[in-house]
């Protein structure tokens, strides 16, 4: 006969075997496990006004948006003021409460990366390094440490061991250009800051520009699983990694602050794989802060603003020179992409699919100029089929955390940036794939009319 200690043993160990056996249990289990390993990406959407940024658990396929703070109701604001603020003694600040009264907010220094005089421009001759390196590096490296831990308190992560990788989105037109090594060593020496905490979140130019040296010099590991990825690339994700969409050509055009990227691509899904070749990718100096910049004049700032957004109201604004620069930059994009395809487009689709997105999208001036492009330039002499406008979306498949979004469209950018790199097949066809055409080997006559020959001219 057993003893009470065996029969406790015995019950013991069939209470242990039933949890074992329990799938719910077993799951409860590997949740709350803190040595689980977790692969996340964030997608960084640095954008010339705003910042937003995305993450996906790989594996889960978990997507959500980083909420940066509440806003008066309470709710989540998933989207940062790109701006930084300098006070009187040099001292730089992620956030400054009292900025209207101590210090100068800085802003638009993504764009002065890339060599673009817009906005107040910080100068200091004393700085071994630019001082819009400076800034976008501080200002990313924050990004990124508050985005890694908001992750890890949404999605109960603590404990846990955590692979970190990233995409930062950069204007098209810079992707092949000159400003790109800028970029990459901005983002070397952010992840490499966040990911050693090195930043603090007052600082001052000089001990600034003394971390980044070092940082180029020591960079952190991580930053070979962070890349850049280009802001159109990323946002027509939602429509080529839906299997929905059908093969043919796109355009798109984001209509961002400060510019306006435009791009032309083919479209094709084949063994269940997307396959992107894009034709032609520009960027001009047009976005919606930046037109209301050039047209203000006599008015004030938000009148030009409202103009804008209702379609000019009553306001008589100067703006035909620059319907002009709008209408020749849809023009460039559109028919040098059409050109490049040698086949006609009016036998393969009754109307193009143009796509609009980014915050100025909503600009009923904006709308309005690109859609008229078609018969203002007579781009039907140039084979080119009537525009359809739509807004892109996410791909319709997925299961997005949409917390805090008040409009879906100002994060296509972020949403795409959220796959892992080597997810999908690297897009072809920039600038060094398909130059620009030679149009002085064309019949001129026959492709263009009067018209667009003096749009054109210098490129005949």
């Amino acid at each position: 006969m057993e003893n009470w200690h065996d029969q406790l043993a015995k019950r013991y160990a069939s209470i242990l075997k039933t949890r074992r056996d329990d799938p719910q249990l077993s799951d409860v289990k590997k949740k709350i496990s803190p040595q689980r390993k977790v692969e996340i990406n964030l997608g960084i959407d640095f954008g010339t006004s705003y910042t937003k940024v995305s993450y996906r658990i790989i594996g889960k396929e978990i997507v959500g948006f980083i909420p940066f703070s509440k806003n008066s109701n309470e709710c989540e604001c998933t989207m940062h003021p790109s701006k930084l603020f300098l006070d009187e003694t040099g001292r730089l600040f992620f956030q400054y409460k009292n900025e209207m009264n101590l210090a100068r907010a800085l802003e638009y220094f993504k764009m002065q990366l890339a060599g673009m005089s817009f906005g107040y421009v910080y100068e200091n001759k004393d700085l071994a390094t630019p001082v819009p390196d400076l800034l976008c590096a501080f200002y990313l490296a924050h990004v990124i440490r508050f985005s890694q831990k908001k992750v890890i308190e949404l999605e109960n992560l603590n404990g846990a061991s955590i692979r970190w990788s990233g995409n930062l989105g950069i204007p098209i037109g810079y992707y092949e250009s000159e400003s790109r090594a800028r970029f990459d060593g901005v983002l070397k020496v952010a992840v490499t800051a966040s990911m050693r905490d090195l930043f603090p979140s007052v600082i001052s130019l000089k001990e600034l520009d003394a971390i980044y040296i070092k940082c180029t010099q020591d960079a952190a590991p991580e930053t070979a699983d962070f890349f850049l990825t280009s802001e159109l690339e990323a946002e027509v994700r939602g429509l080529t990694a839906d299997s929905t969409t059908l093969n043919g050509v796109y355009a798109v055009f984001d209509i961002g602050g400060g510019t306006i990227d435009g791009a032309v691509f083919e479209y094709k899904r084949a063994d269940g794989k997307p396959y992107i070749n894009f034709l032609t990718a520009l960027i001009a100096p047009l976005g919606f802060e930046a037109c209301v910049d050039r047209i203000k004049n006599s008015f004030s700032v938000s009148s030009v603003a409202d103009a804008l957004r209702n379609g000019k109201c009553n306001i008589p604004l100067p703006d035909e020179k620059i319907i002009q620069q709008v209408h020749r930059h849809v023009s460039l994009v559109i028919v040098i992409a059409k050109q490049k395809t040698q086949y006609d487009w009016k036998s393969r689709m009754e109307k193009l699919p143009v796509y609009l997105c980014g915050g100025g999208r909503h600009s009923k001036w904006h709308f309005s100029t690109i859609n008229k492009t078609f018969s203002s330039n007579s781009h039907s002499c140039a084979g080119i089929p009537p525009y359809e406008c739509r807004e892109l979306q996410f791909a319709s498949k997925e299961k997005i955390k949409q917390n805090g979004l008040v409009d879906i469209g100002r994060y296509l950018v972020a949403y795409g940036l959220s796959f892992a790199k080597g997810t999908f097949p690297d897009p072809i066809g920039f600038p060094h794939q398909n130059p620009v055409l030679s149009y002085k080997k064309l019949d001129i006559s026959t492709i263009l009319d009067e018209k667009m020959c003096e749009l054109y001219g210098e490129l005949l």
